[in-house]
């Protein structure tokens, strides 16, 4: 319940200041602004972000040195990605562009000192089944950081102070957040006594290739957009991503306490339950993406500028994928509950590579195109995660993996 709560939250938060912020900067600053979180997400991939997740485990074995191990060891590869963002700041300088080199130091700066905090503290109190805390803190991060974002918007009109307000204000609660836990749970102490899982840092690194590929498959719209169709189309088709990522994220409130309780079944178990589940799921879902295209229709053509009126359309593609997802996400939740790691890199592989052609197919019809193609991949994924969750080997390992070796 408290998980819905915070999803709830935040998306009522999102949903505030987002008319706010597209009335406030012009079509192309919103989605510069977009754009710089896409930077953010995939450069975070290199990073070896699965550790932090694989920490939990540790960390439900009161081994709470785990989740400052998963951290530091991360440091050092944020470092090296801070370093290659203020090299692009000064070579985009170099070239005269005005706004990218403010922009790549902005996201070097809250890659350095921002983004393991904010990746790190849930972690940490979700595996101490601290909800409480977690809901606390995460509310507060959103809502600091988007108080600061509409206050600059409003005060300045200029894009790279709203980026530099959203991200500083979010890396200063983070950091007190995850300082907080550390303190609570005595992960300091545990770290230098070695109460370490150093096994978290194994499952990331087999995880390495697969974060790569699912990063670059899930920004590459993005990229794609911005440069080629201009930042203002990107901006227009962010406001139904964005609200497609919202409502999905109240979904995967659920995904948290199913981890929980997935780790403690055996997974034959879930693939029962999830079989006579299965027609529920998906009218459940159904109904659901329904109303949220008519909410997200009824909030774009009253609240947003007429000229984000497109967003309306690829809002109404967008949600024909979401009872894929929720099957999807409940699989992998089941995987990852058991660190299924070969399972999660094949399907994640294969699922990501379809998904890329899609988008690069896609991109040649345009952005509508673009959207129809996200959709479409996603069943297809929710596929490939079906023959490793119910094990059809002789697919999975007579056809498939024969031509995919290196993924053993």
């Amino acid at each position: 319940m408290l998980l819905l709560l915070l999803q709830s939250i935040t998306v009522a938060i999102q949903l505030v200041v987002m008319p706010f912020l597209a009335r406030v900067l012009s079509p192309a600053e919103f989605g510069i602004f977009q754009f710089s979180q896409t930077v953010i997400t995939w450069l975070s991939i290199f990073s070896i972000g699965n550790s932090t997740l694989a920490a939990k485990k540790g960390m439900v074995e009161n081994k709470n040195g785990t989740i400052l191990y998963a951290f530091v060891y991360r440091f050092k590869f944020v470092a090296t990605l801070t370093i290659l963002c203020f090299i692009a700041a000064g070579v985009f300088f170099f070239f005269g562009k005005p706004i990218l080199p403010m922009l790549s130091i902005i996201v070097g700066l809250f890659l350095l000192f921002g983004y393991l905090p904010q990746v790190s503290f849930p972690q940490l109190f979700i595996a101490k089944e601290n909800f409480g805390l977690f809901v606390f803190w995460q509310s507060l991060a959103i809502f600091v950081s988007q108080a600061f974002t509409l206050w600059t918007a409003f005060a300045t009109e200029n894009v790279v102070l709203v980026m530099f307000a959203q991200y500083a204000s979010l890396a200063v609660i983070c950091i007190l957040a995850f300082l907080w836990g550390l303190k609570k749970y005595h992960c300091v102490a545990a770290y230098k006594k070695g109460e370490i899982d150093c096994s978290c840092v194994d499952y990331g690194k087999k995880l390495i290739p697969v974060e790569i590929l699912q990063g670059t498959a899930g920004s590459i719209h993005n990229f794609i957009i911005g440069p080629l169709f201009g930042f203002a189309s990107l901006a227009v088709f962010s406001i139904a991503t964005r609200i497609d990522v919202l409502f999905r994220s109240i979904i995967s409130s659920g995904y948290y306490l199913l981890y929980a309780d997935f780790a403690k079944i055996e997974i034959s178990e879930i693939r029962r339950h999830l079989k006579q589940k299965l027609f529920f799921v998906l009218v459940s879902s159904s109904l659901f993406s329904m109303g949220l295209f008519f909410a997200s229709w009824l909030y774009i053509i009253n609240f947003l500028p007429s000229s984000y009126a497109n967003a309306i359309v690829y809002i109404g593609i967008l949600v024909c994928a979401l009872p894929a997802v929720v099957l999807q996400g409940i699989m992998q939740s089941a995987l990852e509950s058991k660190l299924k790691a070969e399972d999660l890199r094949f399907a994640t592989f294969i699922s990501q590579i379809l998904r890329i052609i899609f988008l690069i197919v896609g991109g040649f019809f345009g952005i509508v195109g673009i959207t129809l193609s996200l959709a479409v991949s996603a069943w297809f994924g929710v596929l490939c995660f079906a023959f490793v969750f119910y094990e059809f080997k002789f697919l999975e390992k007579n056809i498939l993996k024969r031509h995919f070796k290196f993924l053993r």
